[in-house]
């Protein structure tokens, strides 16, 4: 369920950044983070996309967010099928017309 993965992921980053996390804890949440990464693969984007956006999230929440879309560009880009990246395009179109 992606809800159920984006709220996941959220809380992850937020453990990730809290230093009153165990290190353990860190760990797990990044492994996750990292798990998912590979998982989800060009699907990830419109993870990043709505981190990205979302302005009522922590500043954490927002970079994983275009560190997401970095990630697929850099790993799946050349595997995408035309409709994709133009969905991709889209996306960063919109990102940087929404930037202050």
């Amino acid at each position: 369920d992606k809800q159920e993965i984006f709220t996941k992921l959220v809380q992850a980053v937020q453990t990730v950044n809290n230093p009153m996390a165990s290190q353990a804890e860190r760990v797990t949440s990044s492994q996750y983070i990292e798990q998912m990464k590979s998982q989800l693969g060009p699907s990830l984007a419109e993870f990043g996309f709505a981190y990205a956006e979302a302005h009522n999230q922590s500043e954490f929440v927002q970079h994983l967010g275009y560190h997401f879309l970095e990630h697929v560009i850099y790993n799946h880009w050349n595997a995408m099928n035309p409709e994709g990246k133009a969905n991709l395009k889209a996306m960063a179109v919109s990102l940087l017309q929404k930037a202050p």
